[in-house]
């Protein structure tokens, strides 16, 4: 699966969006890249505001709709930002009538759209998912902060999540970012 940040082409199969952060920027790209195929996801930096975080990005599906076209949509969201509670209250406001299945990730069906919404961390936020990473790689156990993860990958000289994304076994990716690999197959 491939990541791009240009709209257009018929093999585009979700448009992602974040609730906050940049680290799913450099760990997409690579993960989805170790599984194969010919689909696309669109990423693009720049079109939700900045200011919308949590579940308040499903608002931006709407938006993303109306200009993109895009009917399914990969949502990526730190666990600090989510609770089962007010995933059905903001998906209530939002959408009206909709349906959700699933535990992270969720499948959310709501009019015409398929939102499949993946939990990242298991406390707070992606950085525990690279941690778990870390540990199952080399074997080293790191504070699942963002400063920690930067010392170790400069230590190593792997320098960037990207890098670290891209040398990690498959297996070791599968248990380390499940729910996203689970989401991925899906999409795929």
């Amino acid at each position: 699966m491939k990541v791009s940040d240009t709209p257009g082409g018929d093999s585009v199969v979700a448009y992602v969006i974040t609730g906050n952060g940049r680290a799913e920027y450099e760990i997409l790209p690579p993960l989805a890249k170790k599984y194969n195929g010919k689909k696309t996801l669109l990423f693009q930096k720049t079109p939700i505001p900045r200011k919308i975080t949590g579940l308040k990005v499903l608002r931006s599906i709407k938006v993303v709709h109306k200009i993109s076209g895009c009917t399914t949509y990969l949502v990526l969201l730190d666990r600090e930002h989510f609770t089962d509670f007010k995933l059905k209250e903001v998906s209530s406001k939002i959408f009206g009538e909709y349906k959700i299945e699933g535990n992270n990730p969720y499948l959310i069906t709501a009019h015409n759209f398929r939102i499949i919404l993946v939990i990242l961390g298991d406390k707070k936020c992606i950085e525990k998912n690279i941690a778990h990473l870390i540990f199952l790689e080399f074997n080293e156990r790191i504070e699942p902060e963002k400063g920690a993860i930067r010392k170790f990958l400069r230590e190593s000289k792997i320098k960037k999540r990207s890098k670290l994304i891209e040398i990690a076994s498959k297996e070791n990716l599968e248990i380390a970012f499940n729910s996203l690999v689970k989401a991925l197959e899906m999409l795929e």
